[in-house]
């Protein structure tokens, strides 16, 4: 049986805790935080120091497409957001914040896969993803007027 030394768990821990920061309160901080998201037309999600947010157009709202109620996940964490209108699957909305404390909302932003299904590799044929700081927000519109909802995976990373 291999038993790890004391230096290659100190050289893991170190490891591990690069990828962290500590905020104001010294709580743990993702440097980087993947998110996947069911989309069907224009939704946004918004991104302050205080958390994550929903806003969406006029189509169904992020998770609900045709009844679904699939969750939106946060570093493998499932979110189902709880809306302002909690009843309409669609139309103009937002959504409560998802509480997750950043230290700065300067992100950049890298899509990873658009895909029919959660979990799949590839880019399906859809309109880009615009992200861009706002004010004191980051945002990710996702435009998506194809027909039919996608998985939207992304990453957001401190800049």
């Amino acid at each position: 049986m291999n038993v790890p030394t004391p230096r290659l768990l100190a050289a893991s821990l170190a490891v591990i805790l690069s990828t962290l920061s500590h905020g104001a309160h010294g709580e743990v901080v993702p440097d980087e935080f993947v998110i996947d998201a069911f989309v069907d037309g224009p939704s946004t999600l918004h991104v302050t120091p205080e958390g994550l947010y929903w806003t969406n157009g006029n189509n169904e709202k992020p998770g609900k497409w045709h009844g679904a109620n699939e969750a939106t996940y946060i570093n493998g964490a499932a979110w189902n957001p709880v809306w302002g209108k909690p009843n309409a699957r669609g139309g103009p909305d937002k959504s409560e914040p998802y509480p997750l404390k950043l230290n700065s909302v300067d992100l950049n932003f890298h899509l990873i896969s658009v895909t029919q299904e959660r979990g799949q590799k590839g880019h399906d044929k859809r309109t880009p993803p615009i992200a861009k700081r706002d004010g004191a927000e980051f945002t990710v519109i996702i435009p998506d007027p194809e027909s039919g909802p996608r998985w939207y995976r992304f990453s957001l990373r401190k800049h």
